[in-house]
């Protein structure tokens, strides 16, 4: 994966104002985004790579505000 910072705070606060809950959630977000990102935007196969299922990647990404690069995206 690429080397990201996996628990890069929300914008507009740093790392000492996250509490454990919005840290879990940044961290969780990240490796999303990065799932995604080093499949080129096929976010069936970043679901494969993380074993879960395309519907509940999603469905993360979406509770969770992930920016999600499109299908052909590359890093």
């Amino acid at each position: 994966m690429s080397a990201w910072v996996l628990d890069r705070p929300p914008r507009g606060t740093t790392r000492d104002d996250m509490t454990f809950r919005e840290r879990s959630r940044a961290a969780k977000r990240s490796i999303l985004e990065l799932a995604v990102m080093d499949a080129h935007g096929n976010r069936t196969l970043a679901a494969q790579r993380l074993g879960m299922q395309r519907t509940y990647l999603q469905r993360l990404a979406r509770d969770l505000q992930a920016d999600l690069p499109r299908p052909g995206a590359r890093a």
